[in-house]
């Protein structure tokens, strides 16, 4: 069962996502938060369970910043999926 850890906030990041002997898929973010996001993705592409890694930058202060995080999907729709991060990223670290 899916558990929010932190709010999620409307995103249009633009996806790479990495799927294990399959072809990269490009999609978009609907929503993002520390522990996971919604993404915008033709319907049967990812299925419940299923883990990948996605890659998407974030604007900070000092540039752009690249993460690629494991990612698993909790639920599905047929607007896209919902995914949780496996160990999430430190996406509000303080910039020095």
């Amino acid at each position: 069962m899916e558990h929010r850890l932190s709010e999620r906030r409307p995103s249009d990041l633009e996806l790479i996502l990495k799927r294990s002997g399959k072809s990269d898929l490009t999609a978009q973010a609907h929503d993002i938060a520390q522990d996971g996001m919604f993404i915008c993705v033709a319907g049967g592409c990812l299925r419940q369970g299923e883990m990948f890694d996605v890659e998407f930058a974030l604007e900070k202060p000092s540039g752009a910043k690249r993460y690629s995080q494991k990612a698993w999907v909790v639920h599905c729709s047929d607007e896209g999926v919902g995914v949780m991060f496996i160990a999430p990223p430190a996406l509000c670290d303080k910039e020095k």
